[in-house]
């Protein structure tokens, strides 16, 4: 079969990127992309045989370097999740815009700084795979979104391709149990069903000082700073996913990413709109858009709607 347009520039394997820990299990196989139902799928084998893998059957897995010796005879390696093991892989798919690095769903973007843990591209390059150690309450979950996007969840008898395609953002894998069992009662079939965000936090920005010397609250900011590597990524305008085809950074989605994450940690609405106006006076970007009232408005809301 045909591998879809640019697949196969993507399928490079940056070996070293890919946490220690998953590179010392035994636990991985090789894959090709096969046709089923006129549709490309990624069929895993076994590195050592040449033989099908199978995600419930660990005979079938290989340690990782054997993964990586034979890789060029297939379009990628890959980790299968055990119950084993304390892992749980978490996938957004059609959240990235392959060519800008773009994350181009929000909801994707909350569940990121949620996770706040070790994140790589995938092979097609509009998909993500983040991997934390957790535990699932139940089953997997898969649920198609009415953008067109997908999240996936497991912690077993799955396998996740891997790239090494590093994003900005923890190296490690983190421990995330109270965020997976959050995702997991947000992201079942029946979260179509949410209640509407609360109004408190938007409302209050009726009521706030724009200043163009503000400055966001310091020890606030530097706790935020030591604790959250994709915050500190974001903070210094070094993240490739929120910058326009030009280069240049998208002020506004870095202001949204900035809000959730002041959102998480409790900060007033005040101190996040100050902390919004340093960061553009900072990196000398529009300053003007933050001193409206009604862009910090929206802002605020924008992010609480996506929580």
């Amino acid at each position: 079969m045909t591998v879809p347009t640019g697949m196969k520039a993507r399928n490079h394997v940056e070996a070293s990127a890919i946490p220690a820990e998953l590179r010392e299990r035994r636990q991985w196989v090789v894959w090709r992309y096969e046709e089923r139902d006129g549709k490309p799928t990624k069929v895993p084998y076994n590195a050592r045989t040449g033989g099908k893998a199978l995600s419930t059957k660990p005979a079938t897995w290989s340690p990782f370097d054997v993964a990586l010796q034979v890789r060029e005879r297939y379009d990628g390696i890959g980790f299968v999740f055990s119950k084993d093991d304390p892992y749980v892989g978490i996938d957004l798919d059609h959240a990235r815009d392959a060519e800008t690095g773009e994350i181009t769903a929000p909801w994707a973007e909350e569940v990121l700084r949620r996770l706040d843990s070790y994140t790589e591209v995938s092979p097609s390059g509009t998909g993500l795979h983040v991997i934390v150690r957790g535990e699932l309450p139940g089953k997997g979950i898969k649920e198609d979104r009415d953008d067109g996007t997908r999240i996936e969840i497991y912690d077993r008898s799955r396998y996740f391709t891997c790239t090494g395609q590093h994003i900005a953002g923890p190296t490690t894998i983190e421990d995330r149990p109270d965020a997976v069992l959050t995702l997991c009662k947000e992201y079942r079939p029946a979260s179509a069903h949410k209640s509407a965000p609360p109004e408190s936090v938007t409302a209050a920005a009726s009521g706030l000082v724009l200043s163009p010397n503000a400055e966001a609250p310091a020890s606030k900011l530097a706790t935020l700073l030591a604790s959250k590597q994709r915050f500190l990524h974001t903070w210094n305008g070094s993240r490739s996913d929120l910058t326009k085809p030009d280069g240049s950074r998208d002020a506004s989605r870095y202001d949204y990413a900035l809000v959730g994450f002041t959102l998480d940690a409790g900060w007033e609405p005040q101190e996040i709109a100050d902390l919004v106006i340093e960061f553009r006076r900072r990196h000398n970007l529009d300053l003007a858009k933050a001193l409206r009232a009604d862009y910090i408005a929206r802002t605020l809301h924008e992010a609480v709607s996506a929580r």
